[in-house]
């Protein structure tokens, strides 16, 4: 399995997450995806939301790093 970043963004007490639809289900996610060859987790979780929502983040905490 491969590594992934994410991130929690959150904003006057609300929650950025990415709305999806498959197979018929609605559900939502945190913004991320799986981290790049030579990259941390802190470089890819950063890279995926610019890449998915166009936000530049700044990462105030890492919850797990493995």
């Amino acid at each position: 399995m491969r590594d992934r970043g994410s991130v929690v963004l959150i904003d006057n007490k609300k929650v950025g997450l990415i709305k999806r639809t498959r197979n018929g289900s609605v559900y939502y996610v945190f913004s991320g995806g799986g981290i790049e060859v030579g990259e941390n987790p802190e470089t890819g979780a950063k890279r995926e939301a610019f890449e998915e929502l166009g936000v530049t983040v700044k990462v105030k905490e890492c919850l797990e790093k493995t």
